[in-house]
Order: structure tokens, then sequence, then C-alpha cells
């Protein structure tokens, strides 16, 4: 088995796989390319012509504790039907581990058709969306107010100052440095987004939506806001809507989101849960030292049982005022053993219920109760809404 980078010669063969994984017809008159965004990794016959297996990567960076975490996105992994069982899939995912180092990335995310196949290869589930829906009767006690302007071209750069305060308050939130993740001609798309400002004339929230007239329903797909006053201020607004559409909908809300807070009749709002997608850590010691610590003092260690060779090995870390020291040796006693996707799962969102929650997960061995351990992986909210 060949493992390489594909090239535009390699267009044929990339068709195949992908349109065999993901079923859409293939048309021999179209000027067919490679994706733009994204490099090809492909997994060849020995022959060097049969392509069998492909993954897509693509760079991104993300908001993590006091900083930023580069990224590697993984997407369309796709095998022909009469290569699979046959380990393709694992080469690429080595070699994405392999080229983790070469490329700086810290970590991994994707969007998985099977949350236990990745774990395999070190993914785990970063968290949970709630998808809602509710009579706009559930927000008639939130006053009214048209203060807002719609994006369009010319405020693009407004609403990604605005979005890059609220992200950096939430792990693993994709940093965005283009609009692609805002649509800038509302009128020709009917997909608007709108920003609330204060008294002062500050964005301070916005949101993203659509309006189905044969459901009454307004469909936001994303909502952002910085404070109490500014989602009140937005659901305000939203609700100049209710007087001819009849519902709400939220696409993907985190678990704990504010937004349920201000429903006083929540038995009238329809909850589904998903998966936001799942996370692999390839550099722990960065992800370790981006972390937001306790002031007061602690110390533990953590042993990673890692196939990937530069997270293996036992981490010493002393922490003081929000920072950690990180010393790591190769083997020897830990008050806790990970596997990789326990450790991508703990040390990017933390835990709630101590150490009897921890053994309940999957790849984590406790040694050690040490609570200074408990104080510095608090849960935090990880969460992101980008598909790739």
């Amino acid at each position: 088995m060949i493992i390489r980078f594909l090239n535009e010669k390699d267009i044929s063969e990339f068709n195949k796989v992908s349109s065999s994984a993901f079923i859409w017809k293939v048309d021999p008159n179209a000027d067919n390319k490679l994706p733009e965004t994204a490099a090809v990794i492909g997994a060849f016959a020995d022959d060097g012509k049969t392509l069998m297996a492909i993954t897509e990567c693509s760079d991104f960076k993300n908001y993590f504790g006091r900083g930023l975490l580069n990224c590697v996105g993984v997407g369309g992994v796709a095998t022909k039907p009469e290569f699979r069982r046959m380990g393709g899939v694992r080469r690429l995912f080595s070699e994405v581990e392999r080229l983790s180092v070469e490329k700086d990335w810290d970590i991994g995310i994707l969007h998985p058709f099977s949350t236990a196949y990745y774990r395999l290869f070190g993914y785990e589930t970063a968290g949970l969306y709630v998808r809602a829906k509710a009579p706009f009767s559930c927000f008639s006690h939130i006053e009214r107010n048209c203060s807002v302007d719609l994006l369009e071209e010319g405020k693009l750069g407004d609403v990604l100052t605005l979005y890059d305060k609220i992200a950096k308050k939430t792990n693993l939130c994709f940093c965005r440095e283009t609009g692609v993740y805002f649509n800038l001609k509302p009128y020709e798309t009917t997909n608007y987004t709108y920003m609330w400002k204060n008294d002062a004339g500050e964005y301070r929230a916005y949101a993203s939506y659509s309006v189905s007239r044969q459901e009454s329903t307004v469909n936001v797909s994303e909502i952002g806001f910085l404070d109490s006053e500014s989602l009140h201020g937005i659901i305000g607004f939203l609700r100049c809507y209710d007087g001819n559409q009849d519902y709400i909908s939220f696409g993907k809300l985190p678990l704990d989101s504010p937004v349920f807070e201000m429903i006083p009749e929540t038995s009238k709002v329809e909850r589904h849960l998903g998966n936001i997608g799942s996370v692999r850590i390839y550099n722990i010691e960065k992800v370790l030292k981006t972390r937001i610590y306790p002031e007061e003092s602690g110390h533990f260690s953590l042993l990673a049982e890692d196939c990937h060779k530069p997270n293996a090995g036992v981490y010493e870390v002393e922490f003081s005022k929000g920072k950690a020291e990180i010393k790591k040796r190769p083997d020897g006693n830990a008050d806790i053993s990970l596997t990789p996707a326990a450790a991508s799962k703990l040390l990017t969102s933390g835990v709630t219920g101590g150490f009897d929650a921890l053994r309940y997960r999957s790849g984590v061995k406790v040694f050690n109760e040490n609570n200074d351990l408990l104080k510095a992986f608090p849960f935090e909210r990880a969460f992101f809404t980008e598909g790739f």
C-alpha cells in the first residue's frame, strides 16, 4: 500500500472513490477538480495507480484556554467497497498522525459517521448540541426591538470582530478570518444575519437564520451573544416575526445554553440531541500548556497511553496563578492513565462528578485520587458549529 498526497492527475481515481462512498454521479463532461480548501491524502494499491481510500485535511485554528490551537479538520474519509476492511483508512490516519508533527497540528476534529469507529484512532465526542423548536409564545415576555443591522458585504469586519469576542469564551470554537460561515448576500439567498447593538451602538449579538413559510418557522442556524442583555436583545428582534410565524427553531445550541433559561414553559420545547463532532489531541503538551488553571497552586501527573509516540509518556503538571509548568518522562507512576480518546475528552472539556464519574469513562484508570487533578479539569463547554 502506498500513501501519498493526490494531485490533479489523480482526479479520475478520486471521483471513483468519492462517488462510490458518498453515492453521487460522476459527470464525465464536467471540469472536475480536487477540493480547493483541503489537501487529499490517498491510499493506493501497490501498483501506485489504483486508489483505494482517501481523506481530506484542512488547516484551522481553534480557541482554547489562553490561546489558539492548530487544528486539522479531517473530512471526506472514503473507501471503495471492494477495498474495505483492508486497512486503508487505518493507514491514512497513521499518516495524519505523522503529519501532525510536520504540520504542527495540535488537535484534529472530524464529524464521524460512527463515534465508536473513530475512537479507534483516538477521536472522542467533543460535546453535544441541542436542536430545539418552540412556539414564539415561549418568548412573549421579551420585549421586541429593532436595534439591529443586516449583515452585508460592508459589514463583514463587524461580524467577524463580534464573533471573535464570543468564540474566545468557548473551547474548540473555530477562529474565523473570512466570511465563509456568514452569508453576505441575504436578498439573493434568503439567508439572513442580523447584528444587535446596544444603546451605545456596540454590536453585542448576532443571529443567522432563514424563514420557512410552509412550516411557519424562523430557523436560526447560529446565534451568538456576549451577555444577558444582548441575548434578550437579539431574541427581541427575532420576535418581530411572531406576527406571521408560529415557531422559532435553533439548529445547534450547547446543552447549557442560556437560551433555555429564557423560556418559562420548557414543556413546550422540542429538543433533540446531536454530536457536535469528535476531537483528537495530537500534541498533549501544547494542550496542557494552553489550558487555564486555578489561581491556587497544585500538582498532578497523568500517563498518556498513546500510539502516537510524541504524546506517549507521563506528564508532571505544576500549576499556579492560572498557568502550568509541564515536565515529561517516558514512564513511571501517575495519578491517572488515559487512552488517546479519553485524553482528548478530559483535556478539552474536563469532568463533573469527580473521580466516580471518571471511572465510568472508557479508557480511564485512576491510580491516585489527587484532588488537584479535578481542580485542573473542571467541566468546560467545548462547542463548534462548523462543518467541513
